[in-house]
């Protein structure tokens, strides 16, 4: 059964750390939510802005530039790009810094999502 996907902007259904890993427990997830939240459905080239572009077959949604013919995905450009760290587990690295009234150090964001700081994603 396919889990239907709020609209952004609106109230997201993640109360605890849990529901983070169940929502988010595939890259495709991960890389189709941050196409969503980065473009809206007015995907534009991460290379050039160019707004023609052509959607690329395969495992995860990416993308080819109809004017500078290069290819990208939607975590082009990001904080995400060349991260050896899963898309999963930064969305709940987020999900815990922004729940944290106070505050969390790297090392227990580290120890909570699964993680050494040497990966050096966080």
């Amino acid at each position: 059964m396919e889990q239907e996907h709020p609209p952004l902007g609106k109230t997201l259904p993640f109360r605890t750390i849990n529901d983070i890993a169940i929502h988010f427990r595939d890259k495709a997830v991960c890389i189709e939510y941050l196409t969503q939240l980065r473009w809206a459905g007015n995907v534009k080239c991460a290379h050039c802005g160019h707004d023609k572009v052509y959607e690329l077959k395969g495992a995860y949604k990416g993308y080819k530039c109809a004017k500078c013919r290069k290819k990208f995905t939607a975590i082009k450009g990001t904080i995400f790009e060349n991260s050896p760290i899963e898309l999963s587990k930064w969305f709940m690295a987020i999900f815990i810094l922004s729940t944290h009234r106070k505050g969390i150090s790297s090392v227990q964001i580290a120890r909570d999502i699964g993680v050494t700081q040497k990966q050096r994603g966080l």
